[in-house]
Parts: C-alpha cells; sequence; structure tokens
C-alpha cells in the first residue's frame, strides 16, 4: 500500500506571467503528474488569470521535492512545515512560485501568499511515516 493516495498541486499563472515556463518546472518538480487548467475570474481585483492543476497518485511524483529538501538541507525546517500543514486528509503545504523556478525551495505562510505560491496537497493516511519518509 502506497504512502500517499493523491497528491493536488496548484499553481496561479496571471497574465503576466508564462505560463509555459509554470508548466515546465511543474513538470520537472512533479514528474508523472498530469496538469489541467482551470481559468478563474477574480471580480474584487477585475482579473482572469490560469490555475494550472495537477494531479498524481504516485509517491515518485514527490522524490525531486524530497531531494531537494535534502540538497539544500532543510530538513527540519521541512518537518515544522509538515506540521504546520498537516491536516485531516494529510498536509497541505506552500511554496514561494519564483523560488521554485529556480528548482529551490522556500515556504510561504498567510500574506505572503498573495506574492506567488505553489499549494500542494498530500492526501494520506499514514501522515507520520511520510514525514519520515521526507526527512530520513
Amino acid at each position: 500500500m502506497s504512502l500517499i493516495d493523491k497528491i493536488i498541486i496548484k499553481i496561479p499563472v496571471y497574465p503576466t506571467e508564462n505560463k509555459d515556463k509554470l508548466k515546465n518546472i511543474m513538470k520537472y518538480m512533479f514528474p508523472g503528474i498530469k496538469i489541467k487548467e482551470d481559468l478563474v475570474r477574480d471580480s474584487s481585483r477585475d482579473i482572469e488569470y490560469t490555475i494550472l492543476i495537477g494531479e498524481s497518485n504516485s509517491l515518485n511524483t514527490l522524490e525531486p521535492l524530497r531531494r531537494t529538501i535534502e540538497r539544500e538541507g532543510i530538513k527540519q525546517v521541512f518537518k515544522d512545515l509538515l506540521l504546520y500543514g498537516e491536516r485531516d486528509f494529510g498536509f497541505e503545504i506552500w511554496l514561494d512560485k519564483q523560488t521554485l523556478l529556480k528548482k529551490k525551495i522556500t515556504y510561504v505562510t498567510g500574506e505572503k501568499r498573495a506574492l506567488g505560491y505553489v499549494k500542494i496537497l498530500i492526501y494520506t493516511k499514514k501522515k507520520e511515516l511520510l514525514r519520515k519518509w521526507f526527512i530520513l
């Protein structure tokens, strides 16, 4: 039985951003992901933008993220991030979009999410085992 049930990754793409570049980094950082696009209308800001939504059922999709965490020496920070982002369904992680484009990781919380984010939802019934997988 797998450590994960499902992974969903969401990246908003605003009119000034390069959608293909964001799709490519999504495929690179989360291999095997199936990507679809949704058009969103935000009437409060009078803007229309796309959200890239990636889905996978494979733990291998998270392997590049795991290697990046190890390479950058941020296992303890990521462990804290998993504690902060723990939900009933598993984990909700928010990463900085611009940093991810550089194949690095910076997490975001609160109001900083508005500046550009990658939202990762990991559905799992084995939270503790997945946490150990990420940081060992």
